[in-house]
């Protein structure tokens, strides 16, 4: 069986135009390396330069595939072994047969794996893959800080305060987008870390809270200037509505906050202060 479909292998490579070789070694990540900094145009010309040699690898990593899980296995250990200790590891679950096949290509011929690029991406973002509690996560965590990055101020403003912040008017963009990318690694690590952090911020908690718990306690203290306790109001809007009308009060005078005050049968003093008033 395998001898034949090697045979259909051979002479299907063989028909294929070179556009169409560029584009299976490049969906396959054997021609990285060679074409990196080539313009497109020059592509084709590459290609035909080293076209047996583009054969031959599409040809050995078709029969790679061909083999049983259980030899793939041991072939890696014996030709990637080192690669594959440097991929992510996935809580002792075995890596799957593409990414058995992906360390046996960077292992002969070069180039890294997607979780090297991811690492690699990782390290320049700042995101430290080990801290966080699942490492398949941190192709997630890559394209929401890309997300976040192109955002405009008004997204991340409606952003950051769906997150429960307080609404944060006095922030810029690059603020903002340092808030909500903290508050994404936050709901991203251990919650062993994430008590940890609630720790060094003085917060108390409880072993029972769970992480959303801790994420609301942390988010809650960007209220306490604001002196709303946002954890007792029933629910996010609630607590938004209050501030709206204490922002609209502030705009008051002491009259009409004295009426206000009387409205809500509250005593007011024989020669109010409005800061009390607000109070």
């Amino acid at each position: 069986f395998a001898a034949a479909e090697m045979l259909r292998e051979t002479e299907r490579l063989q028909t294929l135009a070179d556009e169409e070789l560029v584009a299976e070694c490049v969906k396959q990540g054997l021609a990285s390396a060679l074409l990196a900094g080539s313009a497109a145009s020059e592509h084709r010309l590459l290609v035909a330069e080293n076209r047996k040699s583009f054969e031959s690898k599409l040809r050995q990593l078709r029969l790679w595939r061909l083999l049983p899980m259980q030899e793939l296995q041991d072939r890696c250990r014996k030709q990637a072994a080192h690669v594959v200790a440097e991929m992510a590891p996935k809580d002792g679950v075995a890596l799957s047969r593409d990414e058995l096949l992906e360390a046996l290509v960077a292992a002969t011929w070069g180039g890294t794996t997607k979780s090297q690029q991811i690492s690699q991406e990782c390290q320049k973002k700042g995101i430290q893959v080990e801290r966080l509690e699942n490492r398949e996560r941190a192709s997630h965590v890559l394209a929401e800080f890309g997300r976040l990055e192109a955002s405009s101020l008004a997204e991340l403003q409606k952003e950051h305060k769906m997150r429960g912040f307080a609404p944060a008017v006095d922030m810029d963009k690059e603020q903002l987008v340092m808030s909500l990318k903290e508050h994404l690694l936050w709901s991203e690590m251990p919650l062993s870390s994430l008590r940890q952090v609630c720790k060094e911020r003085n917060i108390a908690f409880t072993g029972t809270q769970r992480r959303a718990d801790l994420l609301r306690l942390i988010t809650a203290e960007t209220w306490a200037p604001l002196k709303i306790p946002v954890l007792l109001m029933p629910s996010l809007d609630a607590a938004l509505g209050i501030l709206d009308l204490m922002q609209q009060f502030a705009k008051k005078g002491v009259s009409q906050l004295c009426a206000e005050c009387r409205k809500r049968q509250l005593p007011v003093e024989a020669q109010p202060v409005k800061a009390e008033l607000l109070d």
